[in-house]
C-alpha cells in the first residue's frame, strides 16, 4: 500500500490536532508550492491551534515522491 504524497512539484503537510480527549481530534491536510512555504504555514498553524487550546498530535511533510519528514514528534494518546 502506498502512503500519502503531494501533487507533482508540491509539498503536502498533514497534521493532527487534539484538545485532550478522543472526541476533540481532527486532521488537517494542505498542499503548498514550496517546502519553505509549507514549513512556515505549519508554524503559523501551530500557533493558531495553540491559541484555541489545541495541541499538535502529529505533523508530517511529504514531497511529490512520498518522502516523509517529521515536523512535530507524534504524541501517543
Amino acid at each position: 500500500m502506498e502512503g500519502p504524497k503531494a501533487s507533482p512539484s508540491k509539498w503536502l503537510v498533514i497534521l493532527g490536532i487534539y484538545a485532550g480527549t478522543f472526541t476533540t481530534r481532527d486532521i488537517d491536510r494542505q498542499e503548498y508550492a514550496t517546502e519553505t512555504l509549507a514549513r512556515q504555514n505549519f508554524e503559523t498553524a501551530r500557533q493558531v491551534y495553540a491559541q484555541m487550546g489545541y495541541s499538535i498530535w502529529f505533523a508530517y511533510l511529504y514531497d511529490d515522491q512520498g518522502n516523509r519528514t517529521e515536523l512535530a514528534p507524534p504524541i501517543f494518546l
